[in-house]
């Protein structure tokens, strides 16, 4: 889990990244990002969410309405 920086949860159980749209609290840490295969260490900022069940409730929201991932939902299959 993600904590923030004064040690306390985030409730952040999915590494869920805090993008332009996000309106609630943030927390900033380092974290391994990759590109062009090379590991790089840097600063993101991460949702920050009051309870498990919050967060479990916008990680479900996440994957059903955004895309990619909104169309997987619906498929018949894996493929």
């Amino acid at each position: 889990q993600i904590r923030r920086e004064n040690g306390e949860p985030s409730y952040n159980l999915f590494g869920v990244k805090a993008s332009g749209n996000w309106k609630g609290p943030v927390t900033e840490i380092t974290t391994t990002e990759y590109e062009n295969g090379e590991a790089k260490k840097v600063k993101a900022k991460f949702r920050v969410y009051s309870s498990y069940l919050e967060a479990l409730s916008d990680y479900v929201g996440l994957l059903t309405r955004t895309p990619p991932y909104a169309a997987v939902t619906p498929a018949a299959s894996a493929e």
